[in-house]
């Protein structure tokens, strides 16, 4: 009865703007169109579900090959999609091996945005492959399993703005710092989700980022983030870089997330002294960090995890310099505001009667219980 369907709607193939396909791996080939093919396709997604090694259905139309801008492919390989890729712009696979990555790049010249849900990395020999210059791809999502050197060694993309790497391990910041490098992307947003439990290295990545504007982690050690801070706070006043190169690291940045972060709190006294003091020169330049969130995985929240008096003040003034600076508690449930709930343990519903208080005035509530200071 499908497949009869599917005949009626490949009598309008020439009027075919978006194929939106979840179906079997068997019927899949019964979308073939007639003369003249889909002209006008646009966009194709493809979600295969079902047994897959049933028989090794494809995609491909019986006269001539659409040029679509859009392939979502989902459950189905790069050569079992018969379309033309020379106007793809936006590509997504759930898998792909590397040689098909390559090809893809190859072939795709005008793509911008690539998501890859997981990049085989391994039994693919690419010594003798060319290096692929993907000049216009911009974003780039993607899912290495291990040994990613091979592909990123055979990478130039001078046009990226915005990469995400998740389940990130140690080698591969290296290997994508070489390849950053190599390119002199300009990236402008990086996220990074590093596998759980693994001490994570990404100072020497971050060096090869200076433009970068937004940077998120995920699943990040306590050890790798007091790192981070640290060189932060000791470079949060941007030098110039003729005078002191070393002491230039990360000048544009602005928003900066810890997700999930494992194994305890960051030095919160650390934390705070990434924002520029509420006195300083007027011709100071700081970094323009304005955002800084952490997101502290704790399965059950105790009065010993809420952040201390002395911190929630300071917290307090930094906010109210029109800085966001967030601190979840997350767990399987959902979030807590830690701010919040460290407030109401502290000062009780004072602390919503004077929001508007100076530090000093805050003191004097705490000591005092009133708050006519």
């Amino acid at each position: 009865m499908l497949s009869l369907l599917v005949e009626i709607l490949n009598d309008h193939s020439e009027r075919w703007k978006t194929l939106d396909l979840h179906v079997t791996t068997r019927l899949l080939s019964h979308f073939k169109g007639v003369a003249p093919g889909a002209p006008k396709l646009k966009c194709l997604r493809i979600y295969l579900f079902g047994p897959r090694n049933v028989i090794n259905k494809v995609f491909r139309l019986s006269f001539g090959l659409p040029s679509p801008q859009v392939v979502n492919a989902y459950g189905t390989s790069f050569p079992s999609i018969g379309i033309g890729w020379k106007d793809i712009t936006r590509v997504k696979f759930g898998t792909l091996n590397m040689n098909d990555c390559l090809k893809l790049l190859r072939l795709a010249m005008q793509l911008v945005n690539l998501s890859i849900g997981f990049l085989d990395c391994e039994g693919s020999d690419l010594s003798n492959s060319e290096v692929v210059t993907a000049s216009n791809l911009a974003s780039w999502e993607v899912t290495f399993s291990a040994n990613p050197d091979a592909i990123l060694s055979k990478l130039v993309l001078p046009s990226l703005v915005d990469l995400e790497v998740r389940e990130l391990i140690s080698f591969e910041s290296d290997s994508l710092g070489h390849l950053v490098s190599r390119s002199n992307s300009p990236l402008r947003r990086l996220s990074l989700s590093q596998a759980v439990g693994l001490h994570l290295d990404v100072i020497p990545l971050l060096r090869v980022t200076p433009l970068l504007e937004k940077l998120v982690f995920f699943y990040a050690d306590l050890h790798g983030i007091h790192e981070l801070l640290d060189i932060l706070a000791r470079t949060k006043l941007v030098e110039d870089l003729s005078q002191n190169p070393d002491m230039v690291f990360l000048p544009h940045l602005e928003s900066l997330s810890f997700i999930r972060t494992q194994e305890g709190s960051p030095p919160w006294n650390l934390v705070l002294s990434l924002f520029p003091p509420s006195w300083h020169p007027a011709d100071a330049q700081y970094r323009p960090l304005r955002r800084l969130e952490f997101g502290l995985f704790i399965r059950n929240l105790e009065v010993s995890d809420y952040l201390d008096k002395d911190v929630l003040l300071q917290i307090r003034e930094i906010q109210r310099r029109n800085f966001d600076l967030i601190i979840l508690s997350e767990d399987d449930n959902g979030d807590n505001d830690l701010i919040q709930v460290s407030y109401d343990l502290h000062f009780g519903s004072q602390i919503n009667l004077g929001d508007n208080l100076g530090v000093e005035d805050r003191e004097e509530v705490d000591e005092g219980g009133d708050t006519s200071g």
